[in-house]
């Protein structure tokens, strides 16, 4: 009988002592995990935000096949097509446009 409730006791220690520290550990490790997931999705927008246009390039790389496949290719180019051409023609002079910004950079300073 004594040796069954020093087993008992012993069993009874472990719970108490050893599951709040794996408890603990799962805890910890779980919250790590978390924030090293957090870090490396901020971090991944952040540069995605800075080059849009490699983020951009990427996505439209990854719908190619889509866009193949479905017959589309023929009217996304024809598309771009009559939008550069309009672009093309009737875009306006830049330096009219450069102009422009400046003298309303300027009407905005001299209201302030």
């Amino acid at each position: 009988m004594n040796k069954l409730n020093r087993e008992r006791t012993m069993e009874i220690f472990v719970l108490l002592i050893g599951l709040p520290i794996i408890v603990g550990l799962l805890i910890a490790f779980g919250t790590a995990v978390l924030a090293a997931f957090s870090y490396i999705f901020v971090g991944a927008l952040s540069l995605a935000i800075n080059f849009w246009y490699i983020t951009l390039a990427v996505m439209l790389v990854l719908l190619a096949p889509l866009i193949y496949l479905n017959s589309w290719l023929f009217w996304i180019l024809a598309a771009l097509v009559i939008f550069f051409t309009v672009a093309w023609f009737f875009g306006g002079d830049t330096e009219q446009i450069k102009a422009e910004i400046e003298r309303k950079r300027i009407a905005k300073e001299h209201k302030l």
